[in-house]
This record gives structure tokens, C-alpha cells and sequence, in this order.
């Protein structure tokens, strides 16, 4: 006859998913509805993880508005600078604009 094996016996982890685990804890907190469905809104609307917005909250990482308004600006100097591109004094002071780092 078969031997059957027991339900109730757990499989051993993976040494890769117990080292995972180690490192990336699980944080299970209770809020209340309006809040998950405030989290849930700026998970849709921004596309980020839920760790992603919870380092943001704390600091440690920079926001995306930053990199959102350093784009914005780029583009309207560069819409600036085809418009005063016949102007040789108007021209040289949107270049004044530019940040050294883009």
C-alpha cells in the first residue's frame, strides 16, 4: 500500500525566501477606512509602492515632484528660448536661466 504524506507537514523554506524574509519584514498596521482609501487613491494615481509613499512620508526619499517641476521648468526654458531666439540680448538672458547640472 501507498504511503500517504501528512497535511498537516509544512514545507521548509528555501534558504533564498528565509533570507528575503529576514531582510524585508512584514509591517502590518490598522488604520482607519478613510485612511487605506486615501493610501489606496495615491497608490492609483501615482503609480508607487506602498513602501515607495511611506519612504517618501518619511524623508528618505525625494519626492517625485521635484523631478516633475525640474522637467516642467526645462521645458518652458526651451519653448522660452524659441521664442526669443531672434533677440540676440532677450536670448542670452533665458541662457542665464539654465542650471548648470541639465
Amino acid at each position: 500500500m501507498a504511503t500517504r504524506r501528512s497535511k498537516t507537514r509544512k514545507r521548509a523554506s528555501p534558504p533564498s525566501r528565509v533570507r528575503y524574509e529576514g531582510s524585508h519584514p512584514v509591517l502590518s498596521v490598522r488604520v482607519p477606512k478613510e485612511l487605506a482609501d486615501q493610501l489606496r487613491e495615491i497608490r492609483r494615481q501615482s503609480g508607487k509602492t506602498l513602501g515607495d509613499i511611506i519612504r517618501e512620508a518619511l524623508g528618505a526619499q525625494e519626492p517625485s515632484t521635484k523631478g516633475a517641476y525640474a522637467t516642467g521648468y526645462l521645458d518652458s526654458l526651451g519653448k522660452c528660448l524659441d521664442i526669443v531666439e531672434g533677440c540676440r540680448r532677450c536670448y542670452e538672458q533665458v541662457c542665464e536661466l539654465i542650471p548648470d547640472d541639465a
